[in-house]
């Protein structure tokens, strides 16, 4: 006679309490991943940015030479013509509406690289298909938005803003921020964001409701009724050298160079910002609020070349 016995309620209890313990396993280990995958997220957005070269360097390093390092492929338009990168090229070469962005107060992050390149930053969003494609195909784009990534936690420029731990590229930044440390990377930038660095925007024309005519032919943002906005730095040792810059000119009688403008500061400022006795090429400074602060010396150079391009500098 066979002695085993059939399955009953306990055998089906059990299994049930199996079912449960394998499910809560399965979550228990999926949360405790979820950092991993996280962090795979963001290495890989960051390796989606890089040129083909450098992905396929940074993969073979890692001894990844199985994956390819080249582009995902783009999918072309149904009923169209041309490479899709052809034509988002063409779109967003177009440049930015300033009587516009001129008064946003904050932007996000992919916004702000586009805008230092005189892009039209409305031509696309990142929700579009071309987005990625694009800042794949231009370095130059997808450089600067590295860069204002890696630099947003730096509070010598930035104020703590919106977050988007999803997409970094959608952190928020506040648009004079932005501009004041953009000036000294890069000389190239549009004259409309360098006068955005001192952080004021340009008054605008009276309402209806402040007993001031206003006349319909001409809109309120109109670039006839607005005076360009006087430039001024927002940064104190940039401040201290913008004013110091005609007495420093006259002691030369000539155009100084950067390191003699560095020496007659260290020697001779009065503003408070910078800290005497430093024997070091760059500049201590003194912010109003917090620690001393250090700038180098191609840090300077590269913002009074800009000021000197954009025209800024006082006589």
């Amino acid at each position: 006679m066979d002695d085993k016995k059939p399955a009953g309620p306990v055998s089906l209890e059990q299994s049930l309490l199996n079912l449960r313990a394998a499910k809560k396993q399965a979550a228990d280990r999926a949360e405790a991943l979820a950092p991993e995958f996280e962090k795979l997220y963001a290495l890989q957005a960051e390796l989606d940015t890089l040129p083909q070269h450098e992905r396929r360097k940074v993969l073979d390093d890692a001894g990844l030479h199985h994956i390819s390092a080249a582009p995902r492929p783009i999918t072309p338009i149904r009923g169209s013509y041309g490479s899709t990168s052809a034509r988002i090229t063409k779109k967003l070469d177009s440049a930015p509406d300033w009587t516009f962005w001129r008064h946003k107060i904050n932007v996000e992050l992919w916004q702000a690289a586009l805008l230092s390149l005189n892009i039209d930053p409305d031509q696309t969003d990142p929700d579009r298909s071309s987005f990625d494609d694009y800042f794949l195909e231009h370095s130059s784009a997808s450089k600067r938005l590295r860069l204002l990534i890696d630099h947003l936690g730096n509070r010598q420029f930035f104020t703590p803003n919106i977050l988007n731990m999803g997409d970094p590229r959608r952190c928020g930044v506040k648009v004079a921020e932005f501009a004041a440390w953009a000036v000294a990377l890069w000389s190239d930038l549009p004259p409309e964001l360098v006068t955005l660095t001192q952080g004021a925007i340009a008054p605008e024309t009276a309402s209806a409701h402040s007993g001031t005519p206003e006349k319909a032919e001409v809109p309120p943002c109109s670039q006839e009724m607005e005076a360009p906005p006087v430039f001024r730095p927002r940064i104190g040792w940039q401040i201290a050298l913008f004013d110091a810059w005609p007495a420093i000119c006259r002691t030369h009688a000539r155009t100084p160079t950067t390191s003699e403008a560095i020496r007659w500061l260290k020697q001779n400022d009065s503003s408070g910002f910078i800290l005497n006795g430093d024997t070091g090429t760059g500049i201590r400074w003194k912010p109003q609020r917090g620690m001393a602060k250090e700038v180098d010396y191609k840090t300077i150079e590269n913002v009074i070349s800009n000021w000197r391009v954009q025209g800024v500098l006082p006589a």
